[in-house]
């Protein structure tokens, strides 16, 4: 069983003044990386993201504008996060070790074992790291 779809208003995000005036590492601890990290409502970092459209990614930073409802993908230049602007998106948050996972609230829900899988390709893949 995964998360329920829901939609949010996807933005964009890089380390410019204007984005992150001086802030170069998460609320993680780890530097940004393009298609990977997302800023997400502070409830749901550390989990996975699967983004209609974008990919997979993990929930690695939070920010001020970042409420139920918004995520904020990291780009690396200011450009490309002005291209992507604000586009409604359906996605659906994940758990890598089957504990709770967000569904509008705190709730019990396992990932199956495949789709684990595939959210692990996928984030390998982007990071560059062989299959």
């Amino acid at each position: 069983m995964v998360a329920k779809v829901q939609l949010f208003l996807v933005t964009a995000y890089c380390h410019c003044v204007l984005c992150t005036p001086g802030h170069f590492i998460t609320k993680s601890g780890v530097r940004p990386i393009q298609n990977i990290t997302v800023a997400c409502p502070s409830l749901m970092l550390g989990l996975f993201v699967r983004i209609e459209g974008w990919g997979v990614g993990r929930c690695e930073d939070i920010g001020p504008a970042i409420t139920e409802g918004r995520l904020d993908i990291y780009m690396t230049n200011h450009d490309l996060a002005q291209r992507w602007g604000r586009q409604k998106r359906r996605a659906q948050f994940y758990s890598w070790l089957l504990t709770p996972v967000w569904d509008g609230a705190i709730i019990g829900v396992e990932v199956d074992p495949k789709q684990r899988a595939r959210i692990r390709r996928d984030i390998n893949k982007k990071r560059g790291k062989p299959q």
